[in-house]
């Protein structure tokens, strides 16, 4: 009996210990899986985190980039940035077509109610223009400055009006972007709107000095708004407000835009006068030229 229970005793010490063994193996693979498990979802949780950082990065680059991002720019920047841009142009040179419309049929011709010519334009920087009709030279016209010369008046370079400031204002007028500075001289101004993505708007009202001279001073009761859009460095809009009743009395707008030689040319010019009678006028430009060395001569009768 002794040995029988001395090889039972035996016999179950070896049993516990082969089940000591497997439960140590059983909570050593149990962690090991576990571990594994853990191992294999990390690449996974890594890839969706990555994935889902990339597509906020796709989402945000596809967002349209809009100028109050960078803040609101001074009259100053926007002044800066048309000139940058304009002040590249030595000299251009266009075809050039002219379209006149006056609602209610009044002015010259009598009972006209449309007007339409073809013609050349030709800019020189600072300040000269020329409009130039292939049909009838007499008719050419000529600014220097606020100078304004037409052969069929009085003869050769014999001036025969001198325009006042604010004609400077005229969509074609290009010299007028070499005194832009005359803005803020001239007016007080401020920026008042963002109504685009890069079109800011600029409102100038005249300074209380000097203002019966129309020579040098723009409007005594006339508010202005410029519209930049400071992506191209051009000036799309000038609206004129009356001051004193506040309504909109004029508007010169620059269209169809094109890059030529890193410029932002304007192809179409529109000035509007509205009240009891309206007058739409509109020139466009083609073949553009820019910078081929027109000489003085060319605003010469």
């Amino acid at each position: 009996m002794g040995k029988r229970s001395l090889k039972e005793n035996s016999r179950g010490t070896r049993i516990k210990k082969i089940m000591c063994s497997i439960g140590v193996m059983c909570i050593l693979l149990g962690s090991s899986t576990i571990a594994q498990g853990i191992e294999w979802q990390w690449p996974w949780l890594k890839s969706k985190e990555q994935k889902t950082k990339q597509e906020k990065v796709v989402k945000k680059k596809n967002l349209p980039l809009r100028a109050k991002q960078i803040g609101t720019p001074t009259v100053q920047a926007l002044v800066d940035k048309v000139k940058e841009n304009y002040q590249k142009i030595q000299d251009l040179k266009a075809e050039m077509v002219v379209t006149v419309e006056k609602v209610g049929g009044w002015g010259y011709p009598i009972l006209t109610d449309k007007i339409t010519k073809a013609g050349k334009y030709y800019f020189k920087a600072p300040d000269k223009i020329k409009y130039e009709d292939p049909k009838d030279h007499d008719r050419d016209t000529v600014w220097k400055g606020l100078t304004q010369y037409v052969r069929a008046y009085h003869g050769s370079n014999v001036p025969s009006t001198r325009e006042p400031w604010y004609s400077l204002l005229e969509p074609d007028n290009l010299y007028f972007y070499w005194r832009l500075d005359e803005i803020m001289t001239k007016f007080d101004t401020k920026v008042i709107d963002n109504p685009q993505p890069d079109v800011w708007v600029i409102e100038a009202v005249p300074k209380d000095s000097n203002h019966e001279d129309d020579y040098n001073y723009p409007y005594s009761d006339g508010r202005l708004e410029v519209f930049v859009n400071y992506d191209k460095g051009v000036i799309t809009k000038i609206d004129v407000h009356g001051i004193t009743l506040g309504l909109l009395s004029s508007r010169r707008e620059s269209q169809d835009f094109t890059l030529i030689n890193n410029i932002w040319i304007p192809t179409k010019f529109i000035r509007t006068s509205f009240g009891d009678k309206e007058v739409k006028e509109e020139i466009t430009l083609s073949n553009i030229q820019l910078n081929t060395g027109i000489p003085d001569s060319e605003f010469e009768f």
